[in-house]
């Protein structure tokens, strides 16, 4: 159906950790005894270590994510794909997240973790043909992707 000519613009799961969008804490979840790789949102990992003074802070804290996750999980056989999750420590406020298991770069499963008002997969797209462009410098510089006013554009052409 599509041909590699047809790609217009491609973003990788290690595009994004490279690029620090995401944030990989796999070493960390496999300590713990997740068996895929998992990253975290920048969004998320800012909120999460906010005010954290030093590394090992910050450590503890994943891993007070990883622990709240994991219990979620446990606690919801068949859930879905999609999980939200209540991160509760002594030391932070309560913090919402919710999680999506899927395929990564390649078709084995990835988890992402994320704050709950990031890339829900109800996302609303827009379908926009290529002769009618968007003013790219009014696409707002935010790490949740090239949205503008909520849309996600996608360009066909005629």
């Amino acid at each position: 159906m599509f041909e590699e000519a047809d790609l217009i613009f491609s973003y990788s799961r290690s595009d994004a950790i490279r690029d620090g969008v995401l944030i990989d804490v796999s070493s960390r979840a496999e300590s713990l005894g997740y068996r895929i790789p998992v990253a975290l949102t920048a969004g998320l990992h800012d909120v999460l270590t906010a005010g954290a003074s030093h590394e090992t802070e910050i450590s503890v804290r994943v891993d007070v994510l990883l622990i709240a996750l994991r219990d979620s999980i446990a606690g919801s056989p068949g859930a879905g794909d999609c999980l939200d999750f209540v991160i509760k420590a002594p030391s932070l406020a309560p913090l919402s997240a919710w999680a999506l298991c899927g395929p990564g770069d390649t078709t084995a499963p990835v988890l992402t973790v994320m704050l709950p008002d990031e890339d829900r997969p109800s996302l609303h797209f827009k379908v926009v043909p290529s002769w009618q462009p968007l003013a790219h410098s009014s696409i707002p510089k935010q790490r949740k992707g090239n949205s503008l006013n909520g849309y996600y554009y996608i360009y066909i052409s005629r």
